[in-house]
C-alpha cells in the first residue's frame, strides 16, 4: 500500500494518476530504516511516495479499466490459459458456478507474485526458497507517521510502516518460509517473533490499534526474475 514515486508515470498512462491522488493526501518524502542492534538510519526519498490501500486503488484501477472499454468481471476465476491453433490463446473461466470460453490474442498473468495457474503453466521461476508476505492495518495513529515510512528489520524478514487515506496505518511485511515456521505458522506468531526481535518495532506497534480486518497473507513469494 505504499507506491514510490516510480509507480506514478504508470498511472500516468493509465489516466489513473488524477484520481489516485484526489483519493488520498498521504505523502511521504522521507523514511527510516530501525535495525534490530537499535541503531536507526535515516534517509530521504528522491520524490514523494504515495500511500493508498489496495482496496481503494484496485477499485480505482478497474473503474478506470471499464471506462477505457475493458470488460470487468468480478466474481470469475480463470482456470486454464492454452494456447490455440489460430495463434491466440483459450481462456477457460467460471462465472457463477458456470463455464465459459475466452478466445483472446494474448494473455496477461497480472495475478501478482504466484498463483496456481503459475504451476498448471509449469512457469520455470517456482523453486527455490520461498517467501511469505503479509499486512494488517491500524487505526489511531495520530501525526507520528505524517510524511515517513518506517522499515524494520527482524530475522528472517522485514516489514514497513506507512500511512494511507484516512490516516490509517498499514504495516506490511516479507518472512523466509523458515523464520515462518520457526514462528509457529501463523501471523501472529510471525509479528510477536518481530517484535521481539525489534524494539522500535514494537514501541511503534503499542501505540496503535488494530483495524476491523486481521491478517492478510499471502504466499509463495519467489525473488527471481520471472
Amino acid at each position: 500500500e505504499f507506491l514510490s514515486a516510480d509507480a506514478v508515470p504508470s498511472l500516468e498512462r493509465l489516466g489513473a494518476r488524477d484520481a489516485v491522488l484526489r483519493a488520498t493526501a498521504e505523502r511521504m518524502t522521507r523514511g527510516t530504516f530501525h535495525l534490530p542492534s537499535g541503531r536507526a538510519v535515516p534517509f530521504a526519498l528522491p520524490e514523494p511516495a504515495i500511500g493508498i490501500s489496495r482496496l481503494c486503488l484496485d477499485d480505482l484501477l478497474a473503474r478506470r479499466a471499464r471506462d477505457a472499454g475493458a470488460d470487468v468481471r468480478f466474481g470469475a476465476r480463470v482456470l486454464a490459459a492454452a494456447p490455440a491453433g489460430t495463434g491466440g490463446f483459450v481462456v477457460r473461466v467460471v462465472e457463477r458456478s458456470a463455464e465459459s470460453f475466452i478466445e483472446t490474442r494474448a494473455v496477461i498473468g497480472a495475478w501478482g507474485r504466484w498463483d496456481a495457474l503459475d504451476r498448471s503453466l509449469e512457469r520455470g521461476f517456482l523453486r527455490g526458497s520461498p517467501y511469505f508476505g503479509w499486512s494488517r492495518d491500524y487505526e489511531n495513529a495520530g501525526p507520528s507517521l505524517r510524511g515517513e515510512v518506517r522499515l524494520y528489520l527482524f530475522a528472517g524478514g522485514y516489514c514497513g510502516l506507512s500511512r494511507v487515506e484516512g490516516g490509517a496505518i498499514n504495516l506490511a511485511g516479507v518472512i523466509s518460509e523458515t523464520a515462518w515456521k520457526r514462528a509457529g505458522g501463523g501471523w501472529s506468531g510471525v509479528l510477536l517473533a518481530a517484535r521481539r526481535s525489534n524494539a522500535a518495532l514494537d514501541a511503534a506497534l503499542s501505540g496503535l490499534a488494530p483495524g476491523p480486518v486481521g491478517f492478510l497473507g499471502t504466499g509463495p513469494v519467489f525473488f527471481t526474475a520471472k
